[in-house]
Parts: C-alpha cells; sequence; structure tokens
C-alpha cells in the first residue's frame, strides 16, 4: 500500500512537470503565431507599394 501510494505520488509530480511543459509550449506557439501574424500583415502592406 505505502509503495503504491509512493507511486501515485510520482505520478502526481510527473503530471504536474508535463503540464508545465505543456503550458510554457502553448505560450510558444502563441507568441510564434502572434509574430507570423505580425510578419504576413507587414508583407501584405509592403507588396501594395510595388
Amino acid at each position: 500500500e505505502e509503495i503504491r501510494q509512493q507511486r501515485i505520488d510520482e505520478l502526481d509530480i510527473e503530471n504536474h512537470r508535463l503540464r508545465q511543459l505543456l503550458n510554457s509550449s502553448l505560450s510558444q506557439v502563441d507568441s510564434l503565431s502572434n509574430e507570423i501574424h505580425h510578419l504576413s500583415s507587414y508583407l501584405s502592406r509592403n507588396r501594395r507599394r510595388y
């Protein structure tokens, strides 16, 4: 029983770590997509000049 509880605790910690990793990855994706958005609008504005 104690070993089982220990395993549950370990999985809990791992789960927490993975969630944090996922969250930081998601925020990176967010900022990348913002950057892409800015770049593409910049490009389309410049294209009109020529």
